[in-house]
């Protein structure tokens, strides 16, 4: 199996981990995953809770796995995990959630995101998660305005030092995507990881 050949929807085992997973995400960075909990699979099983995928860096996830067996979604698990959204976007190194770069911006204006309702959860004291907001549009959220409202949330925290800005999957709220604010870098340290292990 090439590192290329992790499939999204596949079933594979971890060598560390009791149970079957399931791919619910998957970029050149990072896994998400599902687990099996008895012939459930958890995130699914309880979608109508907040959820927050569990994440591995793609590499060590690659290293420590063997697939099962290839599994189609159904229709309504699509609509629950949208595998098809970025994992991370709105990403800039420089600036913060206090006081964003806006010569960086522009670049923003012409991407779009394939859907018209996220929920961005702003983080507080020492990384926790707090009280999500729901950016709706009429059409497809453009990136730049959703740069801009997540700082508008964040900024309600109180907590608006960071080094860097970006958005980060998290996982579902309510049946809709749900993502968080972070640095630069994601807290997971998976970005680094694949930065080192390249």
């Amino acid at each position: 199996m090439e590192k290329e050949d992790l499939i999204v929807g596949g079933v594979y085992n971890l060598s560390f981990q009791e149970g079957l997973i399931k791919i619910v995400g998957l970029d050149e960075t990072e896994v998400l995953y599902d687990v099996l909990h008895g012939d459930e699979w958890f995130f699914y099983a309880n979608k109508k809770k907040k959820s927050i995928f569990y994440r591995l860096p793609r590499l060590f996830f690659f290293n420590e796995c063997s697939i099962v067996r290839e599994e189609n979604f159904t229709d309504e698990e699509l609509k629950f995990y949208r595998p098809d959204l970025p994992l991370r976007l709105c990403r800039f190194k420089d600036g913060s959630w206090g006081e964003l770069d806006t010569s960086q911006l522009d670049k923003l204006k012409d991407l779009f995101i394939n859907c018209n309702q996220i929920y961005i959860s702003p983080y507080g004291t020492n990384g926790g998660i707090k009280k999500s907001d729901l950016i709706k549009e009429k059409d497809n959220i453009n990136e730049y305005e959703l740069l801009l409202n997540s700082a508008e949330i964040q900024k309600a925290t109180g907590h608006l030092n960071s080094d860097g800005v970006g958005l980060y999957r998290l996982g579902v709220e309510k049946g809709l995507p749900r993502y968080g604010t972070g640095e630069f870098y994601d807290r997971a340290g998976n970005i680094k990881y694949a930065e080192e292990n390249r």
